[in-house]
């Protein structure tokens, strides 16, 4: 059994996440939801557990409440997701914890956040602790001290692998090139938010739409051998479409023979219409 913290559960549940940093570095992590997506697919292919604490799901979940059974429904709608509560043993586990650092005289044992985020990571850990998880999986450096410190494995994102097949149809979405969702960013922004900081600068109008341009007919290649089902995947990330409708716009004046470039500005209308198009070509 694996654990996911909230940092991570954000990257599950929300498509349009925003690429968290990667603490070790301050650099954001590629490829970051195709990391775990792998992860997951793996783990539905094993038959291993990936275990939701609920302190995290509530978390992830307030900020899109009431509008919450999509998100629960995408959960249950997967075996390898399972959801558990702070319950009596690891309530136990935080409150001895806690006493033995006050009288060692660091209650926060070394890690500088706030009081109330140290009792709500304490919260996480002793989950995964109680519940046997042989790692926890956060973006967050101070899950990764509290976990350290009580002697459980903690992984990040950036140490999975990409998935084959993502690093070659993705090859050209990087971190800087992906949109954060206003979802996720108020995540991150509050005071028990586990993401630190968001790539991307901003850059002069002309020069980011060239710039997006050049981008899409990248991407517009490196799509044009996948499978079909590579294609629908690809085309399901929505940052992607705003660069299929920006490179549609810009050969819509132009004169060409390519029948990709021909069938795209025809079905420029809707990203399904350019859906249906690249699954057939």
């Amino acid at each position: 059994m694996i654990l996911f913290d909230c940092s991570v559960l954000c990257l599950t549940l929300y498509p349009r996440a925003g690429i968290p940093n990667d603490f070790r570095t301050d650099k954001p992590i590629e490829f970051a939801k195709e990391r775990i997506d792998g992860l997951i697919a793996d783990s539905e292919q094993t038959g291993e557990i990936i275990l939701i604490p609920t302190p995290a799901l509530s978390e992830v979940l307030v900020v899109v409440a009431p509008d919450i059974q999509e998100y629960l429904d995408e959960l249950s709608s997967q075996a390898c997701f399972k959801v558990v509560p702070f319950g009596e043993r690891a309530a136990i586990e935080v409150a001895l914890r806690t006493k033995a650092a006050i009288k060692k005289g660091d209650k926060r044992e070394g890690v500088a956040s706030a009081w109330d985020k140290v009792k709500y990571d304490r919260q996480i850990v002793a989950i995964a602790k109680v519940e046997g998880a042989s790692a926890i999986y956060s973006t967050d450096r101070h899950i990764h001290a509290h976990a350290a410190a009580w002697g459980i494995k903690v992984l990040n994102v950036s140490d999975l692998p990409i998935p084959a097949k993502q690093g070659s149809l993705y090859g050209e979405q990087t971190a800087e090139t992906v949109a954060a969702d206003p979802v996720s960013s108020e995540i991150r922004g509050s005071d028990l938010g586990r993401a630190e900081g968001q790539a991307g600068a901003e850059v002069p109008e002309e020069e980011g739409n060239n710039q997006e341009t050049g981008k899409a007919e990248q991407l517009i290649r490196s799509i044009t051998n996948a499978s079909a089902n590579e294609k629908i995947a690809f085309l399901g990330r929505s940052p992607l479409k705003s660069f299929l409708f920006n490179w549609v716009r810009e050969v819509h004046n132009r004169e060409s023979k390519c029948p990709i470039l021909n069938l795209l500005e025809l079905c420029s209308f809707g990203i399904v219409g350019v859906s249906s198009v690249l699954v057939v070509l």
